[in-house]
Order: C-alpha cells, then structure tokens, then sequence
C-alpha cells in the first residue's frame, strides 16, 4: 500500500519529539500509522539503510579505480659527511607519479560485482521490510485478540460471578445446599485466572509492537485505536468467509450443520482458492520476492567472479606520467635541499601480464564455475521455498476460514444453550455442574472464534508476506 509523505514527516518529527521527552504516548494508534512509524524507527530497517549506504560507496570506490591515481613520492636523509656533488650534508628525491588504468579486467568486473552488490543490499533492504511490515501487522492484531481475550474473560467471571449470587440467593433460604455455593465460588476464582493471564499476555504483546516500532518497551504508552479484527472489511477475506458460510446456511437463513458435515465443508475448502488464484500469487512471489531475486543476484554475482578469473589470462594495462627526481638515481644527481631539486618528466606505459602460473588460473576458473553453480542450485531451491511458502499461507487462510465460520455458528448455538441452561437452572432441570459445562462451553466457542480471526488475518498478512505484494507499484521503497 502506498504511503502518505506526510504520514512518514509526521512519524520522525513524533519520534524526536518523543526522544526529547524520553517516554511518549500513542493513543488512538492504526495500523497505517504504525506502519509509518515503523518504517521510520525500526532498527532492523536502519540497520540495512546502513549497509546499502556502504555498499554504494563501495561501488563509487569501484569506479574510482577507473580515474588517475596521482601520488607525492619524497625522500630525504640527512648525511654524515658532506655530499661531493652539494657540498651539503642534506639528500633529497622526490616525485609525482600519475597512472591512468587503461585496461584491466579485474577493476572491470570489481565495479560490475560492485553494482550487484548494491542491487542485492537494495532487495535485502526491501526484504528486511516486508518482514518487519508483517511482523507489526501481526503483533498489532495479536494486542487486539489480547484486549478480545479480556473482554471473554470478563464474560466468564460475570457469568460464574452470577451464579454464586443466585446460588448463595437459595441457600439463604434453603432451596440450595452449601456445595453449590461453593463451587459456584471457585469457577468464579478460576475465571479470574485466566482474566489475570489474559492482561499478562496484553502487556507481554504490547511491549513486543513497541519493539517493532523501534522503542525501549516501556518508554511508550501505547493504546491502539481498533477495537475488532477487521477480518469483513478485507474484500479478499470477505468473500471467502460468505462462500465458506454457506455450508451451514441452511433453508431457513439460519447458520446450522448441514447433513454430510464436515465433508462438505471439506470440499467447499477445497475450492476456496481457484486454480487460477494461486497461480496469482506464485507468480507475484516470483516476480517480487525480494529474497528470491537475491539469490537471483547472488548467481550474477557468481557469473561476473567467474569472468573476473578468466580476466587473469588478459594483461593490465597503465599508462604512467612521473615528473621528479625519477628515473635519476638519487646518489648521481641528488639535491642539497627539498626546494632545489631537479626535476625531469618521463611518460610511458606498464604491462603485467601473468604468462604463466602452474595452471593456478585455470584452477581458479573451475571454482569460481563450481560456486556458479552452488548458487544456481540455491536459487533454484529458493524458487521452491517460495511455492511452498505461498501455498502454505494459503492453507492456512482455508483452515482458519474453516475455523471461523464453524465458531461463529458454534457461538450463536452456545449463547442459546446458556440461555437454555440458565432457565432449566433456576426451575432445577439441571444442577450447577451441568451450568457450568454449558457456560465453559460458550467461553471455549468465543475464544475459538476470535482466534480463528486473528489466525485468518494472519494468514492473509502472511500471504502478502510470501508473496511480496507489498512490493507492488513501489509500495516500500
């Protein structure tokens, strides 16, 4: 998704501003502005600016092997007796010399190897945020089922919390014996645990999103703005939990088990994603995840080695300017002082070339062709990897989709049996042990159903993840 330039001004100057004052809030956080922040502060995504930073100064230091290297070359000695040409007992030679590369297959190839590096740290550095974007997107979701959680457990100790009042109601007057009450009493206590880890796991989770967006967890105070997991308001969700819905959709518009279940909720799930759906996605992983085109950089990095080692068999070629004391020896011409030397030009040219080597180069060839191929057999496996990644986030949409349209229907019937239950309760149809079947029951199907939104949420986040979909239209740069 592409993001607002005044959302990332607004994030760092919030961020200094938060610095400043060493703790800030963030009230009302979405998780569009969290994504904006995080792209910021995440020291994760620092970390790879850095390094493709060094990796372009790296390719400029490439290139400047391609320009005249001038250099200051000065000697001077001080001498025991006095020189016979000087009459001094000073010594000096100095000289500049300039050399203009004119052939050389290695710096050639350096600076080719150089631009793929800095190509490879870019896609590292998209990697590195698509992760981090996933990572938040799932860690924000996971603060918003920790606050469901709460809310379910608040649910229980209220139901169980009643239930003592109405059992401690009849012992009073003598329609209920003091085991109920008492038992009544403990599930209210057992409730509250849970209630109690509930809040724990809200704090652990939330410290984990300030993590990510690149604060000390424990400097912020973080309150985020969605109060539900938005799973509905996501088309590409949307759809696939109306069509899954229908397998217990029965005549009358209610949500039921049809006959046959579960295998036609299998056969449905089978089809959930088309043929031509996930073929979408493979083909968008290959094309824009960012770890598998850097394997694919890695086997042209490996190509450029491997002509870098052939270049050997080739001659460098300088040419040289020197202007100085040099080519005169220093003993046959030397100078009494550093401002009255002589100076004589000389230009020319140097060649190195390696005639022969005992087959060294040849040998090097074969291992720059072997790591070639290493890296092709990487790629190869990565493209794998990535099949297998989409396809698994996949399964995993149809799996909580699943799960999701069974909780929701698995809800409703248990809101009905508690009702039920509480009115057989209190005309002694059923005892308190039976009550609270019913009630742990219900609390069971409301924790099941908000997990399988997170999880189904997840899984879509995931999918945009394996498939690097972020990437699309230049949304992370």
């Amino acid at each position: 998704m592409p993001f607002n330039k005044f959302f990332f001004l607004f994030a760092a100057f919030f961020y200094l501003q938060c610095l400043h004052a060493g703790n800030c809030t963030l009230h009302g956080l979405t998780l569009k502005d969290a994504e904006c922040i995080a792209m910021e502060n995440n020291n994760d995504i620092k970390t790879l600016q850095q390094l493709v930073g060094k990796a372009i100064e790296g390719r400029l230091e490439a290139v400047s092997k391609w320009f005249p290297e001038i250099v200051l070359i000065s000697a001077g000695y001080k001498t025991e007796k006095r020189d016979a040409f000087t009459g001094v007992h000073s010594a000096f030679l100095s000289q500049f010399n300039v050399t203009q590369a004119l052939f050389s297959t290695e710096k050639f190839f350096n600076l080719r190897i150089s631009s793929l590096t800095v190509q490879q740290l870019k896609l590292l550095l998209q990697a590195i945020t698509i992760d981090v974007l996933y990572e938040l997107r799932t860690a924000y979701y996971r603060v918003v089922l920790d606050c469901l959680n709460i809310e379910t457990a608040k649910t229980n100790i209220d139901l169980f919390s009643d239930l003592a009042e109405m059992q401690e109601s009849k012992h009073r007057i003598g329609t209920s014996i003091l085991l109920n009450v008492n038992q009544s009493l403990v599930n209210a206590a057992n409730a509250t645990k849970d209630y109690y880890d509930a809040v724990k796991q809200l704090k652990i989770d939330r410290d984990n999103l300030v993590r990510i967006l690149g604060y000390d967890p424990g400097t912020v105070d973080l309150a985020i703005a969605e109060e539900e997991i938005p799973i509905m308001s996501i088309p590409e969700l949307s759809a696939k939990v109306e069509k899954a819905g229908q397998v217990f959709t029965g005549n009358g518009g209610g949500l039921i088990f049809k006959k046959g279940f579960p295998e036609t909720q299998e056969i449905l799930m089978n089809n959930l994603f088309t043929g031509n759906e996930i073929s979408c996605w493979e083909n968008l992983a290959i094309a824009y995840r960012p770890t598998l085109r850097s394997q694919a950089a890695n086997v042209k990095i490996a190509s450029e080695v491997v002509g870098k080692k052939q270049g050997e068999y080739l001659p460098e070629v300088n040419l040289e300017f020197n202007y100085g004391g040099y080519p005169t020896k220093m003993l046959d011409n030397p100078s009494g002082s550093f401002f009255n030397q002589n100076f004589d030009w000389g230009i020319g040219y140097r060649v190195n070339w390696l005639l022969f080597d005992g087959f060294g180069r040849e040998h090097r060839i074969r291992a720059a062709r072997h790591e070639k191929r290493a890296r092709q057999f990487e790629y190869n496996k990565a493209v794998q990897a990535a099949y297998a990644d989409v396809r698994r986030q996949i399964f995993d949409i149809e799996d909580s989709v699943a799960n999701y349209v069974t909780s929701i229907s698995s809800v409703k019937l248990a809101e009905e049996t508690v009702r039920l239950a509480k009115n057989s309760l209190d005309i002694g149809y059923i005892n308190v042990f039976d009550y609270q079947i019913v009630v742990d029951g219900f609390v069971q199907a409301m924790y099941t159903r908000d997990e399988a939104k997170f999880d189904l949420i997840k899984g879509y986040f995931g999918l945009i993840h394996a498939s690097g979909a972020d990437l699309i239209g230049g949304c992370v740069k």
